[in-house]
């Protein structure tokens, strides 16, 4: 049985608090609660560090950045970015290799399945693509915010990524024809790696990148050891992540393996889950501080 989050033991050896965004952090509107970003805040006053780690785009994180302002280097693209908030440093970046990636996406387009190809600065798709409605979104926001751009751009042919760096492909999962591209991956292109970040997206990375690896890329550039990291999350893109930290928490909303990996448990995103968690290592280093 997993230990509730009110009972964690040790929170003063806790440096450093790394959360997932969608499902953890953010609600079902997309949202950071006030009590959340007043726990972060007090979190900071107790000398511990806190960022996220998303499979969402650096570019694409200044929304929410702006509110958190992150005491360390944010982890994107399921661990293939590490780069510093607000300054945009880049602590490591690790791409899809070039000539794989135009082979998949030449084989998508030949079956007639759907994608998304994003880059450090802009996301490309095929014509008449359905998943153009998140960056849409995010371009409204964007402008509403004065936050950074991340163009939408149609590829009407594969080499017109040549020049250009790859962060992640993404297809989706819920159409019949997207199983083929998962067989055509596991056959002809080994050198890619895949994770599913919700229920029916997909996403294509580096062989052996996960956010684990970015945890590690962070705490080498931080000299924190794992074992002094508390980490929280909800999907199967959060496991190895999970598995690495020293201290590991599952929201209530969780995958069923996402919360055997855990140590910890907490409430659900819709029950503010992340702030009791942060509230609770705040109350708990309070006690040990008065302690001393």
């Amino acid at each position: 049985m997993k230990k509730d989050i009110t009972a964690l033991t040790e929170a003063d050896r806790i440096r450093l608090v790394v959360s997932d965004l969608d499902g953890t952090l953010l609600n079902e509107k997309k949202e950071i609660s006030a009590r959340a970003l007043a726990a972060v805040a007090a979190l900071r006053r107790h000398g511990v560090l806190f960022t996220v780690c998303t499979g969402r785009e650096y570019a694409m994180l200044g929304h929410y950045a702006r509110q958190l302002q992150p005491t360390a280097p944010m982890v994107c693209n399921n661990g293939g970015e590490v780069v510093c908030y607000p300054s945009g440093e880049v602590i490591t970046r690790t791409l899809l290799p070039q000539k794989e990636s135009l082979c998949f996406l030449r084989f998508c387009i030949g079956h007639g399945i759907d994608f998304c190809v994003t880059t450090p600065t802009a996301a490309f798709f095929p014509k008449g693509s359905g998943m153009t409605g998140f960056y849409e979104e995010y371009q409204t926001q964007a402008g509403r915010e004065g936050l950074e751009a991340f163009p939408i751009h149609i590829l009407e042919e594969p080499s017109g990524l040549k020049s250009l760096d790859v962060n992640k492909i993404i297809i989706r999962t819920d159409l019949t024809e997207s199983q083929k591209a998962v067989d055509f991956l596991r056959r002809e292109l080994p050198a890619f790696e895949t994770t599913m970040s919700s229920r029916y997206i997909l996403e294509i990375l580096p062989r052996g990148m996960n956010k684990a690896q970015g945890l590690k890329a962070l705490c080498r550039h931080l000299q924190i050891p794992l074992s002094q990291v508390c980490a929280v999350g909800d999907y199967d893109n959060d496991m190895e992540l999970l598995a690495l930290a020293g201290f590991a928490v599952a929201m209530a909303n969780a995958r069923d393996a996402v919360r055997e990996a855990a140590g910890y448990l907490t409430r659900s995103n819709e029950e503010d889950g992340v702030a009791l968690l942060l509230e609770t290592i705040v109350q708990k280093r309070g006690a040990a501080e008065k302690e001393a």
